[in-house]
Formats: C-alpha cells, sequence, structure tokens
C-alpha cells in the first residue's frame, strides 16, 4: 500500500540539496577527464612534429658546421709543353738566268730655244671705257676698219695724236705691243679713251694722208 505518511519539509529539502551537489560533482568531474582526454590528444598530434622540427634544425647545424670545417684540397696539374722540332728544308739552288743587255739609243742633243728680244714699246697707256671699239686704218671714219676691234678695259699703248675740225681726236697705237702686235700703227677714236690727258702726254702726229677714193666700176 502507499505510504500516504506526511514527511518532513526539511528532510525533504535536505535530500534534494545532496542530489544537487551529486550532480554538480559528477559534471564537474566529467569535464576534467574531457580536458584530460583532449590535452593527451593534443599531445600525440603537435609533440611529434614540434621533435621531428628540431631533429632537423639540429641535423641541418651540424651539417653545416661539418661542411665549414672541411678543408678544400686542390691538386694541381702540369701540362708539359712540347718543343716543336723545326723541319728540315731542303734547298734546290735556283739556276742563273743570263741576260742580254739592251742597248739605249742616244738621242740628239735638244736645241735650246732662243728667247725672243723683249721689245720696248713707247707710249703711255690708255684703256677703252666702251663696251666695243673700232680700230681703223687711218685718223677718221673714211679710214676702213682693220678687222680686230678693242673692247672694254683693254689697256694698250698710245704713241700720238691727231685733231681734225678741232674736236675729233684720234690717237695711233704704239708698235710691238704683246696681245696687240696687229694692231701696230692703226687708229682709235680718242674720245672712248681713258684718261682725257693725251693732249698733255701725248706729242701732235701729223695726220696720214686720205685714203684712196674708190672707183666705181660699170656694170656693161
Amino acid at each position: 500500500m502507499p505510504d500516504n505518511t506526511p514527511k518532513d519539509p526539511k528532510e525533504m529539502s535536505t535530500g534534494a540539496k545532496y542530489a544537487l551537489i551529486g550532480t554538480l560533482v559528477t559534471a564537474v568531474v566529467g569535464l576534467i577527464g574531457t580536458g584530460m582526454t583532449l590535452y593527451f590528444n593534443y599531445l600525440e598530434k603537435v609533440e611529434p612534429q614540434k621533435l621531428a622540427i628540431q631533429a632537423t634544425q639540429t641535423a641541418e647545424a651540424h651539417l653545416t658546421q661539418a661542411a665549414l670545417s672541411i678543408t678544400p684540397t686542390f691538386t694541381i696539374t702540369q701540362t708539359a709543353t712540347a718543343t716543336p722540332v723545326e723541319p728540315t728544308q731542303t734547298f734546290t739552288p735556283t739556276p742563273e738566268l743570263s741576260f742580254t743587255p739592251t742597248l739605249t739609243p742616244t738621242l740628239p742633243p735638244t736645241a735650246t730655244p732662243t728667247s725672243t728680244p723683249t721689245v720696248m714699246v713707247s707710249g703711255e697707256m690708255y684703256c677703252v671705257d666702251v663696251p666695243a671699239l673700232n680700230v681703223r686704218t687711218g685718223p677718221g671714219q673714211e679710214y676702213v676698219t682693220a678687222g680686230i676691234g678693242l673692247f672694254k678695259g683693254d689697256c694698250l699703248a698710245f704713241d700720238g695724236y691727231v685733231v681734225f675740225d678741232g674736236a675729233n681726236f684720234w690717237m695711233r697705237i704704239s708698235q710691238g705691243q704683246a696681245g696687240y702686235l696687229d694692231l701696230g700703227g692703226m687708229w682709235v677714236y680718242a674720245n672712248y679713251l681713258r684718261p682725257q690727258d693725251f693732249e698733255q702726254r701725248l706729242p701732235v702726229l701729223p695726220p696720214p694722208p686720205p685714203p684712196p677714193t674708190p672707183t666705181p666700176t660699170w656694170a656693161g
């Protein structure tokens, strides 16, 4: 039959208190056990890796120290130099060639050219002051031209002059001038020469005879 006896409230609260304490103790123990398990699992995974890394670093340090302590030994090999042997050369004498001397013809002595004596030209120098100037056989336009003219800048000697009608001056070219040998004794109009001081420097010459009058010819 069920126990319907009323229970003491104090007893009921004390029992519950013990039950709660037991539950807390059990929970704490469980947490501690779980933490220990996780810690040992960590050690099993991490510690071997650390140990392996430390072992590798230690081995490398030992190898480096050993490599530095090794003194390299070098062996020098000398190669013998061979002395070349000169080959024996055989010389065949070349026969001497005989030459027949060639006679050089003797040329006759070259005649020394005789220099042309220098001709002393008398007169005074004057220059042409127009683009072209006729040279005539006498002092006037009625005389024929010599076929050779003078040009501006030509300078040559003149030995005298004549005057016609008191205004027309004609000057005579001196003989023997280099470059003007064919013009010696010919005449030019004095107004076309420079300088215009021939009246003071040159003598007055007698006029030459007038040119011959051409005879007309009749066609029969």
